[in-house]
This record gives structure tokens, C-alpha cells and sequence, in this order.
């Protein structure tokens, strides 16, 4: 019965005070929904568990070290028996765009290569039709080919008649055999799926090309367990096919398994959670404390009030939840509005990622409110429960009864009141400077990627990839022939104005000598640098000359010749390369000006964002990148270089095709969001700070009106008190401004240590000044306008202020 007199009494309170009500109420639903919106979108995209059954123990091996791929002639060597020592079951696949004829019109899908038992690996049955069996894909058999939901209703209107049906893919006839469930895209964004033989491994134009693998670990094998033994079981297949001279100088590879959303963000996503989820704890937190401040100055107003109560008999335990039901009741409005909210924009967002990224988005990436969200809702609910409704309250009913009674609120709570007051700002001011800072910096890194993929030359640019593997390429004579062909045939199109080939063969160790060692980003070209907006800074480019038959050379990047060779000139220098797991000696006839962008992406580390460049004539890879220009004012290009490939003998070697223009367009956006998500979690953070800041001063401008009014009284000038109270604000002004600005500095290590001179050391000290400075200014106008206030009151008044 109690406890309902407590809650109608603090309903009455709560309802006198529609503006403290509101305002309360909606510092926590917005501190709330942060951390909630930030939770989700980080979880789903990282953590998440799989939809389906038994989906979330698949796990994929990912490779590190040498060669970070695993071929069809690793995994024929490596048997069936090493891989049942290690997975209870397991499927391979590998990603295949092809190019669907339909109504006259080419589609291009991203397709994948699948082993008979994929669908029933991934627990999933077709939508329509049949799964496939032992005898799809094998020589002699009618090509057949599953279709996706999405496929299904956007190409064939959802007809149930499409099984049985014909469709042209990539210029062979193939069987629609099912349709897969809606939602269903594995391993990540599949559109179509193809049965793979396997039978056909270790075929000659089969054994080079990349292969995925999907498995479930047996229950006795721990992940260190297996990651050791297929390690160590692929390293001794990859020895045993290097001559003895080769084994020398042979890079063991090295196994991690993670799960698809892991591999899909490269491992980061433990770093990505804690960062973006820590940022949005530190709002909810400083909200918590805004709300535990404004609720704990109005129970000093009531603290009289209170003092009676205890004076007639109620226990402190009685006053405490007197005062705890007030602050409960916004905190669970808050709560409850923040999870309404946070439903209704995940709705919108998922909507809005999933009209601009199509079936191009990972299966997995699907956000709404689900029951982890709702269970992180209560916690944080509890979170603030706790900061700001308890703590306020049992702070508040400690008070010495006989001295509130006699003298009012004023100097009822001593000296500790003012120390508590000081805490709160140096909390406050520490954690909006953290923020701040760190968001200003985190803000410049993405305008600067945003320039950098702007910068990059994509306007009407295509890149298509082909896979050069089989009999017809057995040579690198015939790798070599097929790209200057390739290149030669796409110049000639109408509908191009230029064309050229760039071969990125990824991360690789290159010595400088005998002990030093760094991974660099290595890529072949035929020298046509222009093309690719780069200039020679020194030396000579690379060109016809620099084939098989003559000594193998290398271009370095400015940032690589700066940084390894400490001043003097990187021409003549010998580099050992690695290529085809062993070191190859090059030497360094020039030296090129930097990308805009690094292929490893922006958060490489600082000794992989350098570039260097073979000759493709002297180092032929089977993965080769072909890009063009579309000419101004026309639409055809991607269009004719289907028409050019269907003429050639090349079909089965295509692999996807990329609009260059179109991904960076959609990169920048994603950036842009990004940093408007930055930007207005940091306005909103100011707005806290300023709010509690001044709540703080003005609760201590009330507690000190008596002074005012005497100070005023004896003759002191407004100017002279108003800047005696500003300056006892400067000590927990600047000691949390510092605590920011050391966090600050660590920032900018970390990331200079990561993208090195991308931003310069000017940049990371306007930041600081300028964030400081502004932030400096907001925080001291907000105790400035309560004491302002204050000392423009009559000192009668003062003195009689309660």
C-alpha cells in the first residue's frame, strides 16, 4: 500500500512539471535510443547468430601469412580425410558472376559455385523444385541451375511455371531446377546457385582457382585445434610441390576460423563493437548523470519537506524510495519511448540500406528490434535506473534533519554538496571533451576517405575480372597475349575511349635485406601510368622492354621510397618480392607518385599502405583486372563489352564485372552517413554537457545567493562576483578538458599509426584547438548565464532567499 501512495505521489509531482517532465524525459529516450540504435546495428552486422537451423556453427577458415586463398589444388591435396579430421561436415563453393539473357536484355548476377551438398549443409530445402544431387554438374549432364527468391520474382514475375524452364547464362543453356526460399543468399549475397562435380578438382582449369569452404568443427576439435592442423596439414602440401631450392624461402600460411560475419568485416568486428558501443555508452552515461543531477536539485528544494517526514518517524529506507519513484517513473517513460523509437528507426534504416544496396546487401544484414535489443534495453534501463535515479535519491536523504529544519535548504548539505557539484562537472566535461575530440578526429578520417574515393578516377568506369586458369593458359606467354589482346580489342569498342589492365596480387612480403621484413601492397601493370591519374616522380616507368626475358623490375611508391630507404634514392636497390610462395629479386628502376586510396583499405596498417608495381609481361597472375572508360555522352559500354566477350573465346574465364563509378557513389554515401551519425551523436553530446553544466552552476548559484546578496551589499561589483564564480568553474573545466586531451593524443597515435601521413600533424592540432576552444567557450557561457542572472537580482532578495 505504501509503495502506491509513493508512485501517486510521485505521478502529482511529475505532473506539476510538464517542462522538467519532458525535458528529463527526453534527455534519457535520446541516450537510450543511441545506445540501443548503436548496439543493433553493430550486433547484427558482427555477432548476430545466423537465421536457420544449426546456422550459426558454420564456421569458414581464414587464411593469413603467404597466400591468403585456398585453390582446388590445395583442397584436392589436402583429401577428404584431412578435412573430416577437422569438420564433422563441410562444403565448398567459390563466387561466379554470370550473365543472364533475359528479354532481350543481359542481367549480370552474382552467381556461386556449390557442391552438391550445399543446400542440405545449410539446412535449407528449395522453395520450389529439388536440391541438387550427386549427378548435377558432371560431365555429360544437363547443365541446371538454382534461382534465388529475389531472382525469381524480379526476372520471372514469380511464376511457378519457371521450373523446368531454359535460361541462358554466360551463353550456355541451363535447367531451372529450384527456387530457394526468400531471405535465403548463401554464403553471403547470392543471387543463383550452380552445382559444382567434384570430380573435377583437380582438373587443369579447376586447380588454380579460389575456393571457399564452409564447416561445422567436430565437438571434440577445438577452434586452436583445428586452426593448428589444417595450418600445418596445408603448409606440408604446399612444401611438398616446391622444389628444394624454393622450400627455402616458402612463408608458412597461418588458419583463423571465424564465422560468415567475421570474414565479411575481416575479423574487425570486436574492435568495431567496443569502439562505437563504448562512444554510445558514454551519452547514455552522461545523460544518467544530467538526469541524476536535475532530479537530485529538485529533492533539495523538497528537503525540508523530507526532513519533516523523518522527523515524524519515516525511516531513511521510506524517504529513499519517496524519492526513487520519481526518477523510476521517467526512467521507465524513457525506456519505453527509446524502444518504440529505436523499432521505428531501425524500420527506416533497414528500409532505406535495403533500397539503395539491394540484393546486394549480406544476407544477415536485416535490422529490427529483436530480442537481444529488448535484453540490452532492460540492462540499460537498469544502468540508468541505478545513476540516476538511485544514487540522486540516497544522496539526498542523507541530511542532517536538525539542520534543515533550522536552516532551510541552504547549506543543509555542506561542504559535500559543493565537492559532489565539482565531480559532476569533471565527469561531464571529460566525457563531452572525449567525445568531441574523438569524434572531430573520427569525422576528418572519414571526409578524408570520402575525398579519397572521390578522388579516385571512376566516372564512367568499368572494371571486369576474368580468372586466366586451364589448358589455353597454361604458359604466362599465353596470360601475357590474352590480356595485350584483351586490352587492344576493348580500345577499338565505339562506346570506349580507353582501356587498360591493373593485376592486384594482394599483400606481399618483400626483404630489403637478410632481417628486414614488411607486407606491401603489390601490383602488376604494363605501365601505362596515366591512366590511372599517377605520375613518375624518378627513374623510368615500366613498358615493353621489361618482359621474361630480361631483369625483373619494380616501381615503388613516394611513401615506400621515403620510408625504407631513410633519404637515399630507391633506384638500383634490389627487392626480394614474394610471388607464387617463394621471394623473387627486383630491382627499383622508378619511383611513382602515391594512390589516393590503398586497395588493403583505409585502417591498413601504416607498413601495408605502400605500393609497388612489377611488370605483368615479367610476372603474369591468373586474376586480372581489365578497366574501361566508357566515352563521354553514351550508355553502352558495359553493354558492348558483353557483345566483345560473347564473340570471344574468354566466357568461361569472365568472372564479374564491377561499375567503378556506381561503388564509389555508394561507398561515399555510406561514408556520409556515417558522419552524420558522428556529428549529430556530438551535437547531442554538447547539448547534455551544456545542460548539466548549467544545471550545476545554477543549483550552485541558489546554494550561494546568500553571498551574493551580502557581497553585492558590502559593494562588489557584478563583473568582479560574476567572474569569482566563473573562475571556480575553471578548475573542473580544464581538469576534464585534459583528461579529453590526453584520450585525444592516444587517438591520434592509434590512427597515425594506422593511416601514417593521410592527415597531417596540422590537422590533428586544429582539431584540438579548435574543438577545445569552442568547447572551452560553450562551457563557460553556461555558468556564466545563471550567475549573470543571479547578481542582477536585488540584494534584499538575495538575502531572503530560501
Amino acid at each position: 500500500m505504501g509503495f502506491l501512495i509513493d508512485i501517486r505521489y510521485a505521478l502529482r509531482l511529475l505532473a506539476k512539471a510538464p517542462k522538467f517532465t519532458m525535458l528529463v524525459t527526453f534527455i534519457l529516450t535520446a541516450g537510450l535510443t543511441i545506445s540501443l540504435l548503436t548496439f543493433n546495428m553493430v550486433y547484427t552486422i558482427s555477432f548476430k547468430p545466423l537465421q536457420g537451423k544449426d546456422a550459426s556453427s558454420i564456421v569458414t577458415p581464414h587464411l593469413t601469412g603467404s597466400t591468403r586463398v585456398l585453390t582446388f589444388e590445395d583442397v584436392t591435396q589436402l583429401g577428404q580425410s584431412q578435412f573430416s579430421a577437422v569438420y564433422d561436415e563441410y562444403t565448398l563453393h567459390y563466387r561466379e558472376e554470370v550473365r543472364m539473357e533475359n528479354q532481350g536484355q543481359g542481367v549480370s548476377l552474382l552467381g556461386e559455385k556449390v557442391m552438391p551438398n550445399f543446400f542440405s549443409f545449410t539446412r535449407t530445402e528449395p522453395l520450389l523444385g529439388r536440391a541438387f544431387n550427386n549427378n548435377d554438374g558432371a560431365a555429360g549432364q544437363a547443365p541446371v541451375v538454382a534461382l534465388s527468391y529475389h531472382v525469381w520474382q524480379t526476372l520471372f514475375a514469380g511464376r511457378e511455371s519457371v521450373l523446368g524452364e531454359h535460361v541462358r547464362l554466360g551463353g550456355k543453356s541451363y535447367e531451372v531446377v529450384a527456387v530457394m526460399p526468400e531471405g535465403y543468399k548463401f554464403p553471403v549475397t547470392s543471387d543463383l546457385w550452380l552445382p559444382l562435380d567434384t570430380k573435377q578438382f583437380a582438373q587443369f582449369d579447376l586447380k588454380d582457382k579460389q575456393v571457399s569452404v564452409l564447416g561445422r568443427l567436430h565437438a571434440s576439435v577445438s577452434e586452436a585445434q583445428a586452426n593448428s592442423e589444417l595450418a600445418s596439414a596445408l603448409t606440408a602440401v604446399r612444401e611438398r610441390r616446391l622444389s628444394q631450392s624454393d622450400r627455402v624461402q616458402f612463408i608458412a600460411p597461418t588458419v583463423t576460423h571465424m564465422s560468415l560475419q567475421q570474414q565479411n568485416i575481416e575479423g574487425m568486428g570486436a574492435f568495431i563493437f567496443v569502439g562505437l558501443q563504448s562512444f554510445a555508452l558514454a551519452i547514455l552515461f552522461m545523460a544518467c548523470i544530467n538526469t541524476g543531477n536535475l532530479l537530485f536539485s529538485r529533492s533539495i528544494e523538497r528537503q525540508k519537506e523530507t526532513a519533516i517526514r523523518g522527523a515524524l518517524g519515516a525511516k531513511t529506507k521510506r524517504l529513499v524510495r519517496q524519492l526513487v519513484c520519481e526518477g523510476g517513473l521517467i526512467t521507465l517513460l524513457g525506456g519505453a519511448l527509446a524502444i518504440v523509437l529505436t523499432a521505428v528507426l531501425l524500420s527506416v534504416i533497414n528500409g532505406t540500406l535495403q533500397a539503395s544496396l539491394g540484393s546486394g546487401m549480406p544476407f544477415w544484414w536485416n535490422w529490427h528490434l529483436d530480442w537481444q535489443t529488448l535484453t540490452m534495453a532492460v540492462l540499460f534501463i537498469l544502468f540508468t535506473f541505478f545513476f540516476a535515479s538511485v544514487l540522486p535519491a540516497v544522496k539526498a536523504a542523507k541530511m542532517d534533519i536538525n539542520t534543515v529544519l533550522r536552516d532551510g535548504t541552504r547549506g543543509s548539505l555542506g561542504r559535500g554538496a559543493g565537492r559532489l557539484s565539482r565531480i559532476i562537472v569533471t565527469i561531464q566535461v571529460a566525457i563531452i571533451a572525449v567525445l568531441m575530440l574523438s569524434g572531430s578526429l573520427g569525422s576528418s578520417v572519414i571526409f578524408n576517405i570520402t575525398d579519397m574515393v572521390t578522388a579516385e578516377k571512376t566516372q564512367g568506369r568499368y572494371s571486369a575480372y576474368f580468372n586466366l586458369v586451364g589448358a589455353e593458359f597454361e604458359s604466362p606467354e599465353q596470360k601475357v597475349n590474352f590480356v595485350e589482346t584483351a586490352v587492344q580489342d576493348l580500345s577499338k569498342l565505339s562506346s570506349v575511349s580507353e582501356a587498360d589492365m591493373m593485376q592486384n596480387m594482394g599483400l606481399k612480403n618483400v626483404r630489403m635485406d637478410a632481417e628486414s621484413r614488411v607486407r606491401v601492397d603489390v601490383m602488376g601493370t604494363l605501365g601505362k601510368l596515366a591512366f590511372f591519374d599517377q605520375t613518375l616522380v624518378a627513374g623510368r616507368g615500366i613498358d615493353a622492354r621489361d618482359n621474361s626475358e630480361n631483369l625483373r623490375v619494380v616501381l615503388v611508391s613516394e611513401s615506400f621510397a621515403k620510408r625504407h630507404f631513410n633519404g637515399q634514392s630507391a633506384l638500383g636497390k634490389q627487392l626480394d618480392i614474394e610471388l607464387s610462395d617463394k621471394y623473387v629479386t627486383h630491382t627499383v628502376v622508378g619511383i611513382v607518385s602515391d594512390r589516393s586510396g590503398n586497395t588493403q583499405g583505409m585502417y591498413a596498417p601504416l607498413a601495408e599502405y605502400d605500393e609497388l608495381y612489377v611488370s605483368y609481361l615479367q610476372s603474369p597472375y591468373e586474376w586480372v583486372q581489365l578497366i574501361f572508360e566508357q566515352q563521354a555522352g553514351m550508355q553502352s559500354a558495359q553493354q558492348d563489352f558483353y557483345t566483345w566477350l560473347g564473340r570471344s573465346d574468354y566466357q568461361a574465364h569472365f568472372s564479374f564485372i564491377v561499375d567503378l563509378e556506381k561503388n564509389a557513389n555508394l561507398y561515399a554515401d555510406m561514408l556520409g552517413i556515417m558522419s552524420n551519425g558522428v556529428i549529430y551523436s556530438g551535437v547531442f553530446s554538447l547539448f547534455l554537457a551544456l545542460m548539466g553544466v548549467y544545471g550545476v552552476s545554477a543549483a550552485s548559484v541558489s546554494m550561494r545567493s546568500h553571498e551574493i546578496g551580502i557581497r553585492r551589499a558590502l559593494g562588489a561589483k557584478d563583473t568582479a562576483i560574476t567572474i569569482l564564480f566563473l573562475k571556480r568553474n575553471m578548475g573542473p573545466l580544464l581538469i576534464g578538458l585534459g583528461v579529453g586531451l590526453v584520450v585525444y593524443v592516444l587517438s591520434c597515435m592509434v590512427f597515425a599509426s594506422m593511416i601514417g601521413s593521410k592527415i597531417g600533424l596540422s590537422t590533428y592540432i586544429a582539431i584540438a584547438l579548435i574543438t577545445s576552444t569552442l568547447l572551452t567557450s560553450m562551457l563557460l557561457l553556461s555558468g556564466y548565464v545563471p550567475t549573470r542572472r543571479a547578481v542582477q537580482d536585488e540584494p534584499v532578495a538575495a538575502l531572503r532567499a530560501e
